[in-house]
């Protein structure tokens, strides 16, 4: 099958010719692995990351690698100390093997469906994921495509975009935040954001102004979250000598403050809504409305992985299992 398919896409120049007489003449060890070492290799310009995203040591890779130059006969790679970068060979070389490790991947969907899931699954999300539909996602990974291990990093967008750069994870669902045409963003949902305090505390029922609330701290997430930059014009307008504000890099234990009634804080509203329902807190009437924050699931464009989009369909139904339990006014314009 691989002999067929390298023929099918190799042109009429040397290399090519070298590379499938190299596999006519003998029972090579090429393979669909080599190859595809060879492409991430060649993505991620790095053996250790490649290790880490195939789950493979370094030494293996390396060996990988050094059996595919062998068996073409031609180097594919140089190595500066932590560089990798071609050689003219490689990127010839590296054209045809994309191609071929993604008409492989579209085989494997096609004959095994759902089971063409790799057993780990690796993930990246914001903490407002993790306190909200990570637990269904879970259940239907584990239900649905019999997922050996999932890996499930909490940490802000930004570093798990650059755990997708760096093949660390396969898929970022978080804020959705534009990183350039290598990443795709499929919106998932809005969840929306409001002034959230503890039912202890008292407020006027008139609207109130930001600027000139002095009464109770205004708890933030830490700067590098989304939210914190959509209040971050609000807060320019307001009193900063007379404003309370208070910080904490964690969600879940900003909320833990706010129900303790340390004050007042911007919470997307369905992760707080059953204690908002047992009467614990309270939606405070703030005349400047929060922007909604879009949940999006981000993933690199690489052809050949059909992790994303198996993942999306599972991802679509566990948001609506989410939802199911969630006030419409709360998640909005699901996928």
């Amino acid at each position: 099958m691989l002999d067929s398919m390298i023929s099918a896409y190799c042109n009429t120049t040397s290399l090519c010719n070298k590379f499938t007489s190299n596999i006519s003449a003998r029972t090579t060890r090429l393979n669909i692995r080599f190859l595809d070492t060879f492409v991430w290799v060649a993505r991620l310009r790095s053996f250790r990351l490649a290790a880490a995203h195939l789950h493979a040591t370094q030494s293996a890779i390396s060996q990988r690698i050094a059996a595919l130059e062998s068996d073409l006969g031609v180097k594919l790679l140089d190595r500066h100390h932590h560089e990798v970068t071609l050689t003219p060979e490689g990127a010839l070389v590296l054209e045809r093997a994309e191609t071929i490790v993604l008409t492989y991947s579209e085989i494997k969907r096609g004959v095994f469906g759902k089971k063409a899931l790799k057993p780990v699954v690796r993930i990246g999300v914001s903490d407002v994921v993790s306190l909200s539909f990570l637990p269904h996602l879970y259940t239907r990974l584990i239900r649905e495509y019999e997922v050996q291990k999932i890996e499930a990093r909490v940490d802000i967008p930004p570093r798990n975009y650059q755990a997708l750069k760096d093949g660390e994870i396969d898929i970022a669902i978080g804020p959705s935040i534009w990183q350039g045409d290598e990443m795709v963003n499929v919106s998932l949902c809005d969840f929306s954001m409001h002034w959230i305090a503890s039912s202890q505390l008292e407020f006027p029922e008139d609207p109130i102004a930001l600027s000139s609330f002095t009464k109770y701290p205004i708890i933030l997430p830490d700067r590098p979250s989304l939210p914190h930059r959509l209040l971050g014009e609000q807060l320019l307008s307001a009193d900063r000598g007379a404003l309370r504000l208070l910080s904490v890099s964690s969600l879940a234990s900003l909320i833990q403050l706010v129900l303790g009634g340390v004050g007042v804080s911007a919470l997307p509203a369905a992760v707080v809504q059953r204690e908002i329902a047992q009467g614990l807190l309270q939606i405070v009437p703030f005349k400047e409305p929060i922007p909604d924050v879009r949940i999006a699931m981000t993933y690199l464009h690489v052809p050949e992985d059909a992790t994303p989009h198996l993942l999306l369909a599972s991802l679509k139904d566990a948001i609506a299992e989410y939802c199911d339990q969630q006030s419409d006014q709360f998640i909005t314009n699901r996928l």
